[in-house]
């Protein structure tokens, strides 16, 4: 596989939302995650040509595609949308499991 593509697949795509909303979760930094996620949209572009302009580099050096699989995926301002539902879903499943009463759980 050549560590220059030309766009990024749907499937590969979801994989990597998947993988930065899984980072935010086990942390559970959902609000910060939010806010910087929506702060960044006005410079979603902008951001994905730097990494886009610096990938050859990176994926030089690395030895794997991801700045340039990452340029893609900020390239199209729909993801941030993506990245903000799987956010909240985590964010809403977390404090729906959470024990209302204030002790920790049994055990600990």
């Amino acid at each position: 596989m050549s560590v220059f593509l030309d766009e990024i697949d749907p499937k590969r795509r979801d994989e990597l939302l998947d993988k930065a909303a899984e980072l935010v979760d086990r942390y559970q930094l959902y609000a910060p995650a939010m806010i910087v996620v929506d702060g960044f949209r006005p410079v979603s572009f902008i951001a994905s040509q730097a990494i886009h302009f610096f990938a050859p580099i990176a994926n030089v050096v690395t030895g794997h595609p991801y700045a340039s699989e990452v340029g893609f995926v900020l390239q199209d301002r729909e993801n941030l949308d993506r990245l903000l539902d799987r956010l909240e879903k985590l964010a809403k499943e977390d404090s729906d499991g959470d024990d209302s009463s204030g002790q920790p759980p049994e055990g600990h």
